[in-house]
Parts: C-alpha cells; structure tokens; sequence
C-alpha cells in the first residue's frame, strides 16, 4: 500500500508504481468522504493520469450526547447492503458529518474511543440529508476493596469489569490424563451447558 497527500491545487504523484491494476482511493480524514476508482498502469509507459471526483451524495450529520454533554472522539459508520458506507468522528461539540453518502438502507455504529465497544447501533432509510442526536445512556460502578479478614483496603489491587452476553453455550470442560510409553489413551471431556458467556473484560 501506498499513501501520499494531496497539494493545494488538487493535484497527487505516485513514483516507481509496479505494472498492474491499482486500487486508488482518496479520503478526507475526519469526514467520512472518499472516492475510488481502478487504475491500470500498463507495460512501458512512463506517467499515467487519473482524475478522482467525489461524489454529490447526501450528507448524514449530527450530535452524539451522554447525560446531556456532548461525547467527543467517538468512531461513527454508516454502511449498506450495497457496500455503500462512511465513516467520521465526533468533535469536541460532540458532532460529526458524514459527506456522498447514496440512497438507500444503511446500518448506523457509534463506536467508543478505545474500539472496543458498541455504544449505539441503529437501521435508518437515506432518501436526502439527514441529521439526527443520538443520545449514549451509560451508567457508572465505583466502590472500594477491602481484605476480607481485616476490612483494610487493598490498595495497587486490579479490578476488572465483565459484561455478559446472554447465549447457550457451554461452560469449559478438563480432565486429567496420564500418557505413558506406548501408549494412546482415549480421553472423554464433558461440557456443562450454561446460559451466558463473558466478553472481553476491562482492566484499571
């Protein structure tokens, strides 16, 4: 992969490309707009010239708000059936704007900082601009640890915190198996059925 940046005029270069099919994409960082297009660059020829254009969609904006206070430097997308999708990122106002998006069905994230939760997810039909506020309901956990003898606080201790997932599966199975010399012992593990399975914890 290749990456440059566009100058004040518009204009890009690419040197020293490979004889092929290239994929060329160009994005606006923060804002969810890009472009695409294929280009060939063939045998022998030593400069090749490809405009990219993008495009006149429609614009979808708005405001991410927790508790009533805008919630800043979360990751919006916006994808379709088709493959259409966008993407952007909330300001320090909480908003965001995501630019050329076609009509059509569409599958709404937001996404937290850190990537590694859901804390929005709705369908939404594009037929023009459109913007909407989305409000985040989080809640908070704090408390202390104690020793259990003694009741002090165990300071420097590592809390973890896990959500849970309600779905049927099973809870891990072991046993204990001795292989001696020679030898090819069929082992039987049995699984307890259970109702819920952890997530990826949260470590302070």
């Amino acid at each position: 992969m290749r990456q440059g940046r566009v100058d004040f005029a518009g204009e890009y270069a690419f040197d020293n490309l490979a004889p092929g099919q290239w994929h060329l994409q160009a994005q606006v960082a923060g804002s969810g707009r890009s472009a695409t297009k294929q280009v060939e660059i063939p045998e022998g020829v030593g400069e090749v010239e490809r405009d990219v254009e993008f495009g006149t969609g429609f614009t979808l904006s708005g405001v991410v708000v927790d508790g009533g206070r805008p919630l800043a430097g979360v990751s919006i997308s916006a994808g379709s059936m088709t493959g259409a999708s966008g993407h952007g990122m909330t300001g320090a106002d909480g908003r965001f704007r995501i630019d050329d998006l076609g009509a059509g069905s569409y599958r709404m994230m937001v996404v937290s900082r850190t990537g590694t939760g859901i804390l929005h997810s709705q369908a939404l039909e594009l037929v023009g601009d459109h913007e909407l506020t989305i409000e985040i309901a989080t809640g908070s956990l704090s408390g202390v640890v104690l020793d259990a003898a003694a009741g002090d606080p165990v300071p420097g201790a590592s809390v973890k915190l896990e959500p849970l997932e309600v779905q049927s599966g099973y809870a891990p199975g072991e046993t204990t198996v001795t292989v001696a010399g020679g030898s090819a012992p069929e082992v039987e593990i049995r699984m307890t059925p259970t109702e819920a399975r952890t997530l990826p914890s949260i470590t302070w």
